[in-house]
């Protein structure tokens, strides 16, 4: 069975990471330090509230783990803003600076990537300018 990790920024903005919850309108994590603490929350889905170590979260802020790491070891999440050499076909490859999200027909859009070359900068939520040079 294949692990799920999400990040989002809870509610004194600042990131989480574990299992995502959405019960109704109300999205939290449970956080990764606490899975082994409580397998299983207990949900109460007419208040949508969740007792136990579950984070409350932003769902906007909300992104899945790619499963592939950057050339520093660091999780690359949807969201996030990576530079990589990327293949333009007959024009060759150059640097690009790229936001990552999910495509429904072609999963990650990282298959234009020379994956070894990828380097997470920012995410869009922390670093909206990135692409203005901000």
């Amino acid at each position: 069975m294949r692990n799920y990790l999400f990040r989002a920024k809870n509610i004194y903005r600042t990131w989480c990471y574990g299992s995502l919850i959405n019960v109704k309108d109300y999205c939290c994590i449970l956080e990764e330090t606490n899975k082994s603490l409580l397998l299983y929350p207990k949900l109460d889905s007419t208040n949508g509230y969740i007792d136990g170590y579950a984070t409350p979260i932003d769902p906007e802020t909300i992104g899945q783990f790619t499963g592939i790491y950057d050339k520093n070891c660091k999780k690359i999440f949807e969201g996030d803003i990576v530079r990589a050499m990327m293949d333009y076909g007959p024009a060759g490859m150059r640097e690009s600076i790229v936001e990552i999200y999910w495509d429904t027909f072609h999963g990650w859009q990282l298959e234009y990537f020379d994956i070894s070359s990828i380097e997470v900068i920012g995410n869009v939520h922390d670093n909206p300018g990135i692409f203005k040079g901000e």
